[in-house]
């Protein structure tokens, strides 16, 4: 399976330059599906669409979109809005793109109740995106600020778009 996500272009050690990690295509796109998130332990969906652009290095960079959820125990919504995720690298031991991007300096706006403000993640916060046999699946376990709660968000692709840049 990772040699069909990965692949080496280069037979030479000496051209580093020429020794970039092809990616899967279907990765690069825009990937719609249910976006399971727990939060204070209750499980929330939403149907979003994740956007993945890659690098020359062979990183990805993964934009999630602004989206609500309706939050019964507090009754209101949580809305958070859109981040990009950059320089996503795969890690073969965890079999996917994988990053811990809490010490990136990435802020998000959120809202909930009379919450209304821009949260940096926690340095734990992190990401790991992996071709599945039903498509895409996107784990996302962040915090933000000094929350004393994480947020879990996974998830799983029904429809992915090619990228037409």
């Amino acid at each position: 399976m990772l040699m069909a996500i990965l692949g080496m272009t280069s037979c030479s050690s000496d051209d580093d330059d020429n020794n970039k990690i092809i990616i899967d295509p279907v990765f690069p796109g825009a990937h719609t599906g249910i976006n399971t998130v727990t939060v204070y332990g209750q499980d929330l969906s939403t149907t979003i669409t994740y956007v993945i652009t890659t690098n020359n290095d062979g990183t990805i960079n993964l934009t999630s979109p602004e989206y609500s959820l309706e939050v019964p125990m507090m009754h209101g919504s949580l809305t958070l809005g859109e981040y990009t995720i950059k320089n996503i690298a795969y890690d073969e031991e965890k079999g996917g793109f994988y990053r811990q991007y809490g010490n990136d300096g990435l802020t998000v706006h959120f809202t909930m109740g009379q919450s209304d403000t821009d949260y940096g993640f926690s340095e734990d916060s992190y990401v790991l995106i992996e071709d599945t046999d039903n498509g895409i699946q996107v784990t996302n376990e962040f915090k933000l600020g000094n929350m004393p709660h994480s947020i879990l968000s996974i998830f799983k692709s029904g429809t992915t778009e090619e990228n037409q840049e």
